[in-house]
C-alpha cells in the first residue's frame, strides 16, 4: 500500500473536520516523505492544508491544479 493512501485511510477514520497534524502520521515513514505525500495529497484536493503541517479531510472536492 502506498503511502499517500494509507495516509488518506487514516485521516477518513477521523471525525469529520479533525485537524490532522504531520506528526500524526511519523510511524508510516521519513519525514521528507511524509510531507511530500501530504502536499501531494493537498494538491490533488484530497486533503485541505490549514496551517503548516496541519491538513484536514477535504470538505468540498476541488479539482487538482495541473503542474503544467
Amino acid at each position: 500500500m502506498e503511502l499517500a493512501d494509507t495516509i488518506l485511510r487514516r485521516a477518513h477514520a477521523r471525525e469529520p473536520g479533525a485537524a490532522l497534524f504531520a506528526s500524526d502520521f511519523a510511524d508510516l515513514g521519513a519525514r521528507p516523505a511524509l510531507h511530500q505525500a501530504l502536499s501531494r495529497l493537498a494538491r490533488g484536493g484530497a486533503l485541505e492544508r490549514i496551517g503548516r503541517g496541519i491538513y484536514r479531510v477535504a470538505t468540498t472536492p476541488r479539482q487538482p491544479v495541473d503542474a503544467d
